[in-house]
């Protein structure tokens, strides 16, 4: 499949994005020039071939670890046992009509982004991420004197995965999610600094059954380039409880009011609701 997203040069270019803003540099991949094959597509996922996440992972273990290695250029190039995997059997063990509870700092893997999407019409998937992640405090400080807000990657890499995945109607998947921003800026963080750089920096994905927590985050580097583990335990009533007070109290956060001009113009402000 020679014409298949080269998802190698997307994470990395992913992260340079990240550290060094919005430019490209010489030789990078754009991903918004990039034509996906049609025959990437099926089955409700963006690209078919992550239907094997679930594959190759124990979930006796509890315990999932992932380690620095060259980038993936497929879902099968990750490894057994992958905090990734994990996640995705989880998810794919749940029942349909459940509720997925996340809670991410940054959500920009496209592995990771494709399937929340490809569960999102036969689960009700909620997702709390921060409110645009600074690179480093210098920048943020500068950028808040200068009266401008810090860049919103999660936002932007969604977008960037949609039109990326347009001819396989991500747009609409998209509509079977609802994720709302934690307030990160809010008056009530800048009591330890001038800037407020408190952040959501929790990593947690919860059913009804069993919960993922760890360092492990919803980036390709965080798949492909870190040392990160994730536990995987049964769920608490207290950590739903906990989850869905959150959820209540940035009622009106979701992600398309906080950033009015990142997503297309036909997603709802609230979650579309499956007949």
């Amino acid at each position: 499949m020679a014409d298949a997203p080269n998802y190698a040069e997307i994470d990395k270019s992913g992260y340079e994005e990240l550290h060094r803003g919005d430019e490209l540099i010489p030789g990078e991949v754009d991903p918004d020039c990039v034509d996906v094959p049609s025959d990437c597509f099926g089955n409700g996922w963006c690209d078919i071939r992550n239907a094997k996440l679930t594959e190759s992972v124990d979930m006796q273990l509890g315990y999932y670890r992932a380690f620095p290695r060259a980038f993936d250029h497929s879902p099968s190039d990750i490894p057994p046992n992958h905090p990734l995997r994990a996640i995705a059997k989880m998810i794919d063990d749940s029942e349909e009509g459940s509720t997925i509870r996340v809670k991410c700092y940054l959500l920009t893997d496209f592995f990771a982004i494709d399937l929340l999407f490809h569960y999102g019409p036969y689960r009700e998937i909620r997702i709390i991420v921060d409110d645009a992640p600074r690179v480093v405090v210098e920048e943020a400080a500068a950028k808040e004197e200068r009266g401008e807000r810090a860049k919103k990657y999660t936002a932007n890499q969604i977008n960037k995965f949609m039109y990326f995945y347009r001819r396989a109607n991500s747009s609409v998947l998209f509509r079977h999610l609802e994720f709302r921003v934690a307030d990160t800026d809010h008056q009530s963080n800048r009591h330890c600094c001038p800037h407020g750089l408190s952040s959501m920096h929790e990593k947690v994905v919860i059913t009804s059954s069993h919960t993922a927590s760890g360092s492990y985050n919803l980036t390709g580097y965080a798949r492909c380039k870190n040392w990160e583990s994730i536990n995987v335990f049964p769920t608490h009533a207290q950590q739903i409880t906990d989850f869905d007070t959150e959820w209540e109290a940035l009622a009106s956060r979701e992600i398309s009011i906080v950033y009015p001009n990142t997503f297309p113009d036909d997603v709802p402000k609230k979650r579309f609701k499956v007949a």
